[in-house]
């Protein structure tokens, strides 16, 4: 298990050593398609991710966003049905912290329990491993976000990417596909 946790790490590193790394993620939202998120990592502390609604949600609710994470900084520039907005990190942080949170599970590979990870004042913390594939968090310090859950398959070792992220809100649940 030691082993397996080190090789992702190592793999995760080359990764975000040798160039950019894209990853796009096909959008959930209460069971409907939702739209897609690309994610380029530059490096673990400087990246973007972008997301634009797309489906049947694009005809009744058009969104797009670009986050950018750059250190301790994030910056979120939003579009909704017309109207721009750009949000600061205290914002983020409150109202869009599913941002954040799934970019930190993109990131971040050392999941052990009672060594939470840290996304500004939030804190996800692993709680149980189920079989090397399905792993649980907990978030404290969120205003929406509660619960994250983490699938892997068995090709996770070349991607370096879980296949499914579930962001548990308030609201509701949001997946993440990987494509």
């Amino acid at each position: 298990m030691i082993v397996m946790r080190v090789f992702i790490i190592l793999l995760l590193f080359l990764g975000f050593s040798y160039g950019d790394s894209v990853v796009k993620y096909a959008t959930n939202f209460i069971g409907f398609s939702a739209g897609v998120v690309k994610v380029d990592i530059k490096s673990p502390q400087n990246l973007e991710c972008e997301g634009k609604t797309g489906g049947l949600f694009s005809m009744f609710y058009n969104y797009k966003f670009k986050f950018v994470e750059n250190g301790d900084n994030y910056t979120l520039e939003e579009e909704v049905n017309g109207k721009k907005r750009v949000y600061s990190k205290d914002e983020i942080l409150k109202k869009k912290a599913w941002i954040p949170v799934f970019i930190s599970m993109l990131t971040k590979s050392n999941y052990e329990l009672g060594n939470p990870i840290k996304v500004g004042n939030i804190l996800i913390i692993p709680e149980e491993n189920v079989q090397n594939e399905i792993y649980f968090f907990k978030v404290k310090n969120s205003h929406n976000v509660k619960r994250v859950v983490i699938w892997y398959d068995s090709a996770h070792y070349s991607k370096g990417f879980p296949k499914l992220i579930r962001i548990e809100t308030k609201e509701a649940n949001i997946d993440l596909k990987r494509l």
